[in-house]
């Protein structure tokens, strides 16, 4: 019993440790995606803001 009860636990932590890491790859991404949007963002307007330079 105590075995088994041993054993529930250390699966438990194993699995929520997994979810942990899972969650954060995904955190990880979704910044990276905005970071790049942004980064996308300011490009574009610097762009247009040479063009307007320019004319």
């Amino acid at each position: 019993m105590f075995e088994e009860l041993k054993q529930e636990k250390r699966q438990l932590r194993e699995d929520l440790k997994e979810e942990r890491k899972q969650m954060l790859a995904e955190l990880k991404e979704e910044r990276d995606a905005k970071k790049e949007e942004l980064k996308e963002e300011r490009d574009a307007k610097k762009e247009e803001l040479k063009e307007e330079r320019t004319t």
